[in-house]
């Protein structure tokens, strides 16, 4: 049993800020974080996913930890879909063709036909546990994993886009599981080594007998906040505009996003001494289900009261998906999930 960790969930919590902001402010409300994100922000929740991985056992270990993913992950995702189509057929006037086409289309899970913008994460997500569990389950040995899951990220990244094959039409993003199971696996890889690295700087690590750890520590950190601040001031063009083919071009992406998603663990680190922070990672699932329907409840509020909601620059974008966290918090993580846990997978 893995001890749970408060700097996780503040990791979490950052990255569904990421999300929100991504998906309210336009290129110039968004700023130089509005393109800035875009180079990390969905890698990070795969990355984070293997953290507390443990491979199955034997196939009954398999098949149990199917059927509980199943009800943590795709019953929510239902249930969140049936609240957003529920919320846009009464905000756009939808007729019941469009609401039964809308219900067909939930069904398959993939990126194009979600009812919400982020709900294809979870179906995506769902997808990549069973299939990294599956090679473990039918080959044993890491190296083998490991090479398997490179050579489908590589077929998805390079093969693949020169075949001109369509994105995203798979059931439950099925090709894209392809491509973010290798954020899955660096997770699970890397989680004890980053975790040690990051309470390296806990007072009472603080020793002589520390000191090559916490050099360890502070160099890598230097180096992930170098291209964390490069990425943010020059924009997600950096780097990934050197290359010279494809295969180049998605090295770079990997490396750069790991690289950043780095630097914002040791950021969460600081910032999970905040309750809120804490919860909210916590509940990001809840935010992930939420995110469409409370924005649109907030527009319909202002509309109600004959004003319009304009984003114009970082700064009431920011405090916007502060607003949406906050009435999360509040209507649903407070109330709503006492009252129906299985909102948030639980029975």
């Amino acid at each position: 049993m893995h001890k749970r960790e408060d700097w996780v969930d503040a990791l979490k919590a950052l990255g569904m800020f990421c999300i929100y902001y991504g998906h309210s402010a336009t290129s110039d409300a968004g700023g130089h974080f509005g393109s800035f994100i875009w180079a990390f922000h969905v890698p990070l929740f795969f990355f984070v996913g293997g953290f507390f991985y443990s491979p199955p056992r034997n196939l009954n270990d398999y098949f149990c930890m199917v059927r509980q993913k199943f009800v943590r992950i795709i019953i929510p995702y239902y249930i969140f879909s049936i609240l957003a189509t529920i919320v846009n057929s009464l905000r756009y006037n939808y007729d019941l063709d469009w609401i039964m086409q809308y219900v067909k289309r939930i069904i398959c899970g993939n990126r194009g036909y979600v009812a919400a913008s982020a709900l294809w994460f979870l179906t995506c997500y769902f997808v990549v546990i069973i299939f990294y569990s599956l090679l473990f389950l039918l080959f044993r040995k890491r190296i083998v994993v490991v090479s398997i899951v490179v050579a489908l990220n590589i077929f998805y990244r390079v093969i693949l886009s020169r075949l001109n094959i369509e994105y995203h039409s798979l059931v439950f993003e099925a090709d894209s599981a392809l491509d973010y199971t290798i954020y899955f696996m660096l997770g699970e890889l890397v989680y004890p080594y980053l975790n040690k690295s990051i309470h390296i700087f806990d007072a009472e690590n603080i020793k002589v007998e520390n000191l090559r750890k916490i050099f360890a520590g502070a160099l890598l950190l230097f180096l992930s906040g170098l291209f964390f601040i490069k990425t943010y001031l020059i924009g997600s063009e950096w780097l990934v505009n050197k290359a010279h083919n494809t295969c180049d071009y998605q090295i770079i992406f990997f490396i750069r996003a790991i690289m950043i998603i780095l630097f914002c663990c040791y950021g969460a680190k600081v910032i999970s001494r905040i309750p809120f922070v804490c919860r909210m990672g916590r509940y990001s699932i809840i935010l992930c289900g939420f995110e469409d329907i409370v924005k649109n409840i907030i527009e319909n509020v202002l509309s109600l009261l004959g004003l319009t909601l304009s984003l114009s620059n970082p700064l009431n974008s920011a405090i916007y998906v502060f607003v949406c966290f906050m009435i999360v918090d509040i209507i649903v993580i407070r109330y709503l999930i006492p009252n129906y846990p299985i909102l948030y997978g639980k029975r």
